[in-house]
């Protein structure tokens, strides 16, 4: 008990990062291996049994899926999922349609001979609202919200499942992405815990994955950030989620292993949207405030595309200034209390 006291002090005072580097160095002082900071499975003895992982009385895997305006890219993503390495039966996938009645029906038609699909029709009012009316009816073991755009490696359920059985300790996996037709150079990093700062790098929904226990302890999105909402912030709905898991003393570990397929962000064509660009730079400057971040990092997050300027060159210097100056405006406008225009 005296040791649990110390951990969790350690934890709350200094960070994560030493409280689980000091458990293993007791570790090792009493002659076990470690457990907190290894990178290697956890030794069989201190894993449960495969009937208390396996069992067949529900899927293993909820995939919430939110879709508007997308036929061509939900089927990529279907077809990536009937690529599984892991059974098909092994999942569920649940969709919000977004769209008008009967859009998505032909696609659900061809695809649920292959896939347990099950669809909820959802009016059009931000991503969050959509992935909130679908959080009630996963049945998984472990949940994730892969975008209607984006495309599942055929190992990535797979690398998901084998990480979770083998780090109980382990709440929510952050994974990796990249282009599609890009070098997946990330399989063989390895995993290390997330912070309050690394779950801002690279940490879209798309490759989030929850223990349905976590999920329950975290709750629903928040409604007022992210796409669609027709609120000035839209986004940081994906990163507002990770962090209140670790602001609720859930344990994230990013998991390069775990790699999804994404299409980068088409600069060149996005900074025709200023107002897109301006929407995610102000919800960015919403999230570090609501979530009380340092002063430094919220300066820095301002500056951060001007410090891009110089690797990225002329052509996208328009689109990075644009992003300086909404960050900038946001900061001010979330500080002082006064709300940016859509």
């Amino acid at each position: 008990m005296l040791f649990s006291y110390v951990f969790n002090l350690l934890n709350k005072v200094c960070g994560a990062g030493l409280a689980v580097t000091c458990a293993d160095f007791y570790r090792k002082l009493s002659g076990k291996p470690p457990v907190w900071t290894s990178h290697q499975p956890l030794p069989p003895a201190m894993r449960l049994p495969n009937t208390a992982l396996d069992g067949n009385s529900r899927p293993m895997f909820s995939l919430l899926i939110a879709t508007i305006n997308r036929k061509e890219p939900l089927e990529k993503l279907f077809d990536s999922l009937r690529q599984q390495t892991i059974p098909t039966d092994a999942f569920e996938i649940l969709v919000a349609d977004q769209n008008s009645p009967g859009f998505l029906q032909p696609i659900i038609d061809d695809y649920a001979q292959f896939l347990r699909i099950k669809v909820i029709q959802v009016p059009n009012k931000g991503v969050s609202q959509a992935r909130n009316a679908l959080l009630p009816l996963a049945t998984g073991r472990y949940v994730a919200f892969p975008d209607d755009d984006c495309c599942y490696e055929p190992d990535t359920l797979y690398e998901v499942q084998a990480f979770f059985t083998t780090r109980l300790h382990v709440h929510a996996i952050q994974g990796s992405w990249s282009a599609p037709g890009s070098r997946r150079d990330s399989a063989h990093h390895t995993a290390y815990l997330g912070t309050r700062y690394s779950v801002f790098r690279r940490g879209e929904t798309y490759v989030h994955f929850f223990r349905k226990q976590a999920v329950e302890r975290i709750g629903l999105f928040d409604p007022r950030i992210g796409p669609g909402t027709g609120l000035p912030y839209g986004c940081g709905e994906d990163t507002d989620y990770l962090l209140r898991a670790i602001e609720a003393g859930l344990t994230v570990m990013h998991v390069p292993s775990v790699h999804v397929r994404h299409n980068e962000v088409d600069v060149l064509a996005a900074k025709a949207n200023i107002q897109k660009i301006s929407s995610y730079a102000i919800g960015r400057m919403y999230l570090l405030h609501k979530h009380h971040l340092p002063l430094w990092f919220q300066l820095f997050n301002i500056a951060y595309p001007l410090l891009r300027m110089p690797m990225e060159g002329a052509a996208t210097a328009r689109y990075r200034f644009i992003m300086f100056a909404a960050r900038l405006k946001g900061f001010f406008c979330v500080r002082f209390g006064t709300s940016p225009k859509p």
